[in-house]
């Protein structure tokens, strides 16, 4: 009786598609299922769902409720969750959206893939209409779930990612937030996230990299493809002041700070953690005078940190001690001789300026041990002799 009514629904159609761009995917997806060919009406299906032209109205609402309801119960689990989760978008309200996910996730059998795809639609849905307590409590259960499974499909991961970096996004966890959000992009191809979101979420990550009390690393966000997207845009500012910060310059810091007033002055939490990120590019440029250091001249005085770092004299202690407590740098501090012998540096990704100077550290270091290879071999010589 389902499918009669199913093919019915999908005949008329058919009748109604004629001369119209969709005839010949309705034609296919009538043949398909008058055939019984449930895995390849799901891809005509699927592909027929993310057609530009149902973006708006209310298509493939009618769709599911006169069509794919039907014979749900025999596509692939996921690949019905992700119709699913493109035709609920036509639901004008959350409460709607809310429902209908919920529904189906009742049919789902519970903690498979795409019982946690549901789930995490549902807590994007609970997180737009402001229920913050609902998505955590969603969060939790997904995230449980997901640790007992193995070979899960990317597109899970991205979903149950995209919503942490969401959720801690409402919260304000910005160390939280950045971890989640790289995760994320680690399981979405870059081209199938819309241009504006990519932009979005650069200038997120670039503000979250600025004023994080954990980031001192900037090479991940500056070697992701996502930093691209501001390039040409009036937030392309914002990654400028990410290279000044991954090189420790100082100088161009605060030309920059003067530069972009406005824009900075524009977003409050740049503006609440101005000082900071003043003590973060103090402690990059420390990193910066102690990498540029040999190894056997890694004794650096506390006036040389001042000169570099800006620093008074009298907070040069505080400074070092930050750094240490971090474990961006390891070193013994002589308060007696105002010195700090530092034994190493946290690695972080090199611009080519900096890769230029390991390169000639390393050549020096190639003709230090050749000379010290031809010194002792000349003394064995001498004492074979």
């Amino acid at each position: 009786m389902a499918l009669s009514l199913a093919n019915a629904w999908i005949d008329e159609q058919v009748l109604k598609a004629q001369g119209s761009e969709t005839e010949s995917s309705l034609v296919k997806i009538k043949d398909l299922f008058q055939r019984k060919l449930w895995h390849q009406l799901s891809i005509v299906l699927d592909e027929f769902i993310k057609l530009p032209l149902f973006d708006e109205g209310s298509y493939l609402v009618q769709l599911y409720g006169n069509f794919l309801r039907h014979f749900e119960d025999r596509i692939n689990p996921l690949k019905l969750v992700l119709m699913l989760i493109r035709i609920v978008k036509q639901f004008p309200d959350p409460a709607e959206k809310i429902n209908f996910l919920k529904t189906a996730l009742e049919k789902q059998p519970q903690k498979t893939e795409a019982a946690i795809l549901l789930q995490t639609t549902i807590g994007h849905t609970e997180l737009e209409a402001n229920n913050v307590q609902e998505t955590k409590v969603i969060l939790e259960q997904t995230g449980e779930a997901l640790n007992r499974l193995t070979g899960v499909d990317p597109t899970v991961y991205a979903s149950f990612y995209l919503l942490n970096s969401a959720y801690n996004k409402v919260k304000g966890f910005i160390d939280t937030y950045y971890r989640n959000t790289f995760l994320y992009l680690q399981y979405v191809p870059l081209e199938a996230i819309p241009l504006n979101q990519q932009r979005s979420i650069a200038f997120d990550l670039s503000v979250c990299a600025l004023i994080s009390e954990e980031v001192y690393s900037f090479g991940e966000i500056l070697g992701h493809p996502i930093i691209k997207s501001l390039e040409g845009t009036d937030q392309s500012w914002i990654s400028e002041l990410l290279l000044s910060f991954n090189s420790g310059d100082i100088a161009t810091y605060d030309r920059l700070v003067q530069q972009y007033q406005a824009q900075l002055a524009a977003n409050s939490l740049l503006v609440q953690n101005a000082k900071l990120m003043n003590q973060k590019v103090a402690i990059m440029s420390l990193m910066e005078l102690i990498f540029n250091r040999k190894a056997d001249d890694r004794v650096i005085h506390f006036s040389d940190v001042s000169s570099t770092t800006n620093t008074p004299l009298i907070n040069v202690e505080l400074l070092l001690m930050r750094a240490l407590s971090l474990k961006l740098i390891k070193g013994v501090i002589d308060q007696v001789d105002q010195t700090i012998n530092v034994s190493w540096v946290q690695p972080r990704t090199l611009n080519l300026e900096q890769v230029g100077q390991m390169k000639s550290r390393l050549s020096g270091w190639r003709e230090k041990v050749k000379n010290l290879q031809d010194f002792m071999s000349t003394e064995t010589t001498d004492l074979l002799n």
